[in-house]
This record gives C-alpha cells, sequence and structure tokens, in this order.
C-alpha cells in the first residue's frame, strides 16, 4: 500500500524518491535503537550491531523545553500551513544537521533554541545488499 512504502521504504533511495527522509546512524539495541536522537522505537528483527534509521520530517516534535535532544535553529522555510525547519545539534565536536516539519501556528524563530523529540518510531531501513 502506499501509506506501508511511504513508511517502511525497501531502500533508502525509495525513502528519499518518495519524500523527504532524515537518515540517522543508529545502534541497533535490544529493544529500539540509540542515535544522536537518544532511545527510539523500532522495529528491529533479529539484527544487531549498526544501521541507519528513516525518520519523517513530520515525526518531529519542538518544545522550549525538553526532554529531547537541545538544538538551533538555522532556518525556515514558510509553506502555508507547515513550515520546514533546519535544525543544527551541536554535541561535543559532533554536528548533526536536520529538517523537520512543523505546523506554521508553532512556527519558532531563528535563533531559538528547542528540545527536539520524536513521535511514533523509527524506521531501520534493510541492510545493503
Amino acid at each position: 500500500s502506499p501509506y506501508e512504502l511511504y513508511w517502511r521504504p525497501v531502500d533508502i533511495e525509495t525513502a528519499l524518491f518518495l519524500g523527504n527522509a532524515v537518515l540517522f546512524d543508529a545502534r541497533i539495541e535490544t529493544v529500539g535503537v540509540s542515535c544522536v536522537l537518544g532511545r527510539l522505537a523500532a522495529e528491529t528483527g533479529s539484527r544487531s550491531g549498526s544501521g541507519t534509521i528513516m525518520l519523517r520530517p513530520e515525526q518531529f516534535r519542538l518544545s522550549p523545553v525538553g526532554p529531547g535532544l537541545e538544538a538551533g535553529i538555522e532556518d525556515i522555510d514558510f509553506r502555508g500551513a507547515q513550515c520546514v525547519v533546519t535544525l543544527l545539534a551541536k554535541q561535543g565536536d559532533a554536528e548533526t544537521r536536520f529538517t523537520a516539519q512543523v505546523p506554521s501556528v508553532e512556527q519558532p524563530q531563528i535563533g531559538d533554541v528547542v528540545f527536539v523529540s520524536v513521535k511514533g518510531p523509527a524506521f531501520l531501513l534493510p541492510s545493503p545488499g
């Protein structure tokens, strides 16, 4: 079904072809995965080790208070009912830049610091090959 294809694509190329996708390296845990965003729910089957997870930009929730990953707002692209927000999270020397899609009535301002959480599970992409 289109729903399954969008939320559970067969590979990275399909994920990106069907819409915006945010990819993170992740460590596969006994239950779920861990990445820069913390521990997230994900179906892992019998896999272990590391992999790539996909989140859709509409899964991110931004809040002025925690919990969540602290990130700064770098850019905002207003698109009517929605806006695409570019976020930058810094952890030590590492920087992670990604986008979130939020309702325009909740539009933050460039320079704001927000806490990012995730609604719904991450999708652990199939191993290449």
